[in-house]
Formats: structure tokens, C-alpha cells, sequence
């Protein structure tokens, strides 16, 4: 077991890494507390069962709620199911609301957990690769709404994350390479030794033999990229300035999940899309060089990650959705763009009218 630490002052938590979770130890301050298990329908039918029967090891007072699987129904009404649940079971704020799954439960699991009673304990267990490298940690919360991708959430961190990388043992290619998108975030925004480490990984290894990958490459990948968010969320709880670079890719790809009404796209695969508009603004601006921008969508090809604008998604509409987001401000977008292999800077010095014009540039080359 090892753990690597959130500073946050009285929110400060620990992200602990263990093959082997024993819930007796991380969960002994809930004992004979109310706990419930939320998760959503897909992870519970693999897990839920088996978690449950260890749960009751350590309260007699166990609850459990499942979300339906899906970014579609990540919804205020779905939240409320859970809000409704514990409130009808008198829940106390030294109650527990443990998530298991990825970044939809987390999500909404924690939201509900940040308004039950002004505030309820909650832990995550995420057991997809995105939200163990990136959705459970800091302390995000949020659901949908049909303006946009996560406009109503708030910040609220949990009492402890614990990962184990056998959770990873169920997923699909298609889960992995959605998570492996947030891995290639974190090397652009933040490390070249852990783009560097994907590159040369991905040019003796294929991503179709992600089961065969060592116990060891898991581990030390969630481990790079939970640092890295650790370390960035430690100094900007809130997204005030330097936390947005975590957002890098995102803001031109929560536009693209949205007007697909979020059935085209994993979030990780408009993510990469987003990633792949954002360096080619970048090299057309010459804020980096055309060299970060073909390193970046080579390596994201190589995982047989998508690139390019669906021909039914108006650039217009893309513009329009993209006003809506939480990083626009005094009405101009702000945007996450690479300067290097391991540096992004924040940038609302382009003009809408330019970012039309390489978006059509843009459709036009990929």
C-alpha cells in the first residue's frame, strides 16, 4: 500500500494505492454508521454483491443505489433518487456515501453526497482507468444539463480515494483507451517524461493487448497521473488560475459530447478530439510548433483513438456551445493551449472570429 496526499488544509485526504482493498481498514471509522453503496447498473453487476456482503462486515446499516449506466442520465433527477434515499433513512453527516465506478457515479454519487445536509462523507473507489487517473480525485461533482456538460455541480472532496488496478481486469478496450486519453492529457499539460514513457510503450506494445500489460505499467501510470492532479489540485482547490490546465482538451470536447448528445463519443474519446483541435490552434497561432501537434495526434492515433469534426457538427453550433462553458470569462473563451510537450498555458487572446476560421481550417486538413 502507498498513498500520495491532497494538501488542502481541513479538506486535505489521502489517495491510497492497494492491489488488495481491505474495507475493514480503510472504512473503520464508519462502523455501525449508515453507509451506502452507490455505483452504477453496469459496475454493480460485476462488483455490487460482493462489496455489499464486505460492507455489512462493518455496519449493519448498509444501503445501496445504483445510477443507470451512461453520460445520458447524468441528471439532477437521478441525484435526487440518491438524495431521496438517504434522507428517507435519516442520514447523519458522519454518514457514509461510498462510490464504486467511474466518473459518471463519482460524479453524481459526490454531488449528492456535497448537498445531502450541507454535506455528507463520501470515499471513491473508482474502478475505470479515467476516473482512476483523473475524475475521482479533486474533488469535482456534477451533472448534466441540456445546456451543456457539467453546468451544475459543485467542489467537494471526498473523505479518502483508494484504487486498485484489478478493477481495470473488466474493462473493454474501449473504456481503456477512453481513460488512456486523460493519460496523454496529463503528459501534454504537465510531464514529457510520461508522454515520452507512452510513446516509447506504445511502439513495442499494442493497445488491443491491454490485458497482458504488467501489474507494474498500471500501477505506474495511475500513480504519474494521480500525482500530477494531486499536486495541481493542492494549489488551486477551485480552478481560480493554474487548475484549468487539467480542463486542456476538454473545452472543445464537452461541446462535441453535447451536440452528440453524449451517445457518439466516450467523454475520453471527445476529449482527444478536443486535445487534437487545441494543439493544431496552438501550432496555427505559433504558440507551439507544428512537431508538438503531430507528436501528440500520432500518439493518440496509435491507440486507436478518433480525431477530426463529425461532418454533422456544425462549427457554429460547436461555438455556441462552447460559450456556455465554466471557463468563459467577462465573455471571452478561455482556452487550454500546449506550448510544449509538458507545457500548456491559458489563453483567451484569440478572437472567436479566429477560432472559426481554424476550426474550418482544422476540418478541413484532418
Amino acid at each position: 500500500m502507498s498513498k500520495i496526499n491532497v494538501a488542502l488544509e481541513k479538506n486535505s485526504y489521502d489517495i491510497f494505492f492497494d492491489q488488495d482493498i481491505d474495507l475493514t481498514k480503510y472504512l473503520s471509522d464508519y462502523k455501525d454508521k449508515k453507509i451506502c453503496l452507490v455505483s452504477d447498473s453496469n459496475v454493480y453487476k460485476i462488483y455490487g454483491d460482493q462489496i455489499l456482503e464486505k460492507l455489512m462486515h462493518i455496519s449493519t446499516k448498509v444501503y445501496q443505489h445504483n445510477f443507470p449506466a451512461g453520460e445520458k442520465n447524468k441528471t439532477m433527477k437521478q441525484v435526487m433518487k440518491l438524495v431521496s434515499l438517504c434522507l428517507e433513512n435519516q442520514w447523519n453527516r458522519d454518514d457514509l456515501i461510498l462510490i464504486l465506478g467511474g466518473g459518471v457515479a463519482g460524479d453524481m454519487g459526490a454531488f449528492a453526497a456535497s448537498i445531502i445536509l450541507r454535506g455528507v462523507a463520501c470515499i471513491h473507489i473508482p474502478t475505470s482507468l479515467l476516473a482512476q487517473v483523473d475524475s475521482s480525485i479533486g474533488g469535482k461533482t456534477a451533472v448534466n444539463h441540456n445546456r451543456g456538460k457539467n453546468l451544475v455541480g459543485t467542489f467537494y472532496q471526498p473523505k479518502k480515494v483508494i484504487i486498485s488496478s484489478s478493477f481495470l481486469n473488466t474493462l473493454n478496450k474501449r473504456e481503456i483507451q477512453t481513460g488512456f486519453a486523460e493519460v496523454i492529457k496529463y503528459g501534454i499539460i504537465h510531464s514529457e517524461v510520461l508522454f515520452d514513457f507512452l510513446v516509447e510503450w506504445f511502439a513495442k506494445n499494442n493497445i488491443e493487448d491491454y490485458k497482458s500489460f504488467p501489474v507494474s505499467f498500471w500501477q505506474d501510470l495511475v500513480w504519474s497521473c494521480a500525482g500530477i492532479k494531486a499536486e495541481v489540485v493542492s494549489k488551486d482547490e477551485k480552478e481560480s488560475s493554474l487548475r484549468m490546465i487539467l480542463n486542456y482538451g476538454h473545452t472543445f470536447g464537452h461541446a462535441i459530447e453535447n451536440l452528440t448528445s453524449y451517445k457518439k463519443y466516450t467523454h475520453g474519446e471527445a476529449v482527444a478530439i478536443g486535445m487534437d483541435i487545441a494543439a493544431f490552434l496552438a501550432w496555427k497561432q505559433g504558440i507551439c510548433k507544428e512537431s508538438v501537434y503531430v507528436q501528440q495526434k500520432m500518439l493518440i492515433q496509435k491507440l486507436g483513438l478518433v480525431v477530426g469534426i463529425s461532418h454533422n457538427i456544425k462549427t457554429q453550433s460547436i461555438m455556441s456551445t462552447m460559450r456556455l462553458d465554466k471557463k468563459v470569462k467577462n465573455g471571452k473563451l478561455r482556452l487550454i493551449l500546449p506550448e510544449s510537450i509538458g507545457k500548456v498555458r491559458i489563453d483567451n487572446s484569440i478572437s472567436e472570429e479566429k477560432i472559426v476560421n481554424l476550426l474550418m481550417e482544422y476540418r478541413n486538413e484532418s
